[in-house]
């Protein structure tokens, strides 16, 4: 293990989250850890810098691991430690998307409006779903809230639905944000960004999916 030498690049590295069968080329030839019950891989890149107009980054693929002389499991430490400092989490009504980002405001998509939803991303709002795995914003959340339970859909790499538990009544909604996600993913704007047909379940006792 290199760390001592490459001290400076492992503060830097985190993982983004991926669709495992859509980027199969990707996971191939890069160190990746599936997540199948999701349908996710985490794939691991370098912080290069980042401004108002976005991050630049550098992928580790297979001869950049072995050239910095990481195993798959030092990766993930390091990015479980990075991740979130370097990509602050962020949620913004959904509301207030919809007026900015006319794109999201769908007659096939109206999953109840008596619901109120959230867009769970990164402060670069740029391949932002690694925030499902953010447990301490996530259990920040639901104790503003009040919520012992929290529903993630993960629409595209770049961004998460996250739903309050009190305002799912059942199966049927849980069908609807379903049908919402099933709409989005297979439109040809999204389909390529797509991350999983999964309505995942967050409890926050035992801050597991």
């Amino acid at each position: 293990m290199n760390e001592r030498k490459f001290r400076d690049v492992t503060d830097k590295i985190f993982f983004r989250v991926i669709n495992t069968n859509l980027n199969r080329v990707l996971v191939d030839s890069a160190p990746t850890i599936e997540l199948p019950e999701f349908g996710v891989s985490k794939v691991f890149y370098a912080f290069l810098n980042g401004d108002e107009f976005g991050a630049s980054t550098l992928l580790i693929n297979d001869p950049v691991a072995e050239f910095l002389g990481f195993s798959v499991e030092e990766l993930n430490h390091f990015a479980e430690r990075n991740t979130f400092n370097l990509f602050p989490t962020t949620a913004v009504s959904f509301a207030e998307v919809k007026e900015a980002m006319p794109e999201f405001d769908r007659e096939d998509c109206n999953i109840g409006l008596d619901m109120e939803f959230f867009v769970l991303t990164n402060d670069y709002y740029d391949k932002g779903a690694h925030a499902m795995f953010n447990r301490d914003f996530l259990d920040g959340f639901a104790k503003a809230t009040a919520e012992k339970r929290l529903y993630i859909i993960p629409m595209t790499e770049h961004e998460l639905l996250l739903v309050r538990g009190s305002q799912v009544r059942g199966e049927y909604d849980v069908q609807m944000m379903k049908d919402c996600l099933y709409s989005f993913t297979n439109d040809k704007e999204f389909h390529s960004n797509m991350l999983s047909y999964e309505c995942i379940i967050y409890d926050v006792e035992t801050r597991q999916y």
